[in-house]
């Protein structure tokens, strides 16, 4: 199971240790490390704004 099928609004507090670690090499390199992309891939966070209909979030805001 993804951290994001455990419930999207977890979200900000599973991957808020990965991002505040990745902020000195995100502002240094203007850019988001390798690393921190693929967490935020397989935590699902990237399918929060994706259309259902195009394999995105199944879970209604207004549920959550």
């Amino acid at each position: 199971m993804s951290t994001y099928e455990s419930g999207p609004l977890r979200l900000p507090e599973l991957l808020s240790a990965s991002v505040k670690a990745a902020a000195e090499e995100m502002e240094a390199g203007r850019d988001l490390p390798g690393k921190l992309i693929q967490e935020l891939r397989d935590s699902g966070a990237f399918r929060l704004l994706t259309p259902r209909e195009l394999g995105g979030s199944r879970h209604l805001w207004r549920q959550c």
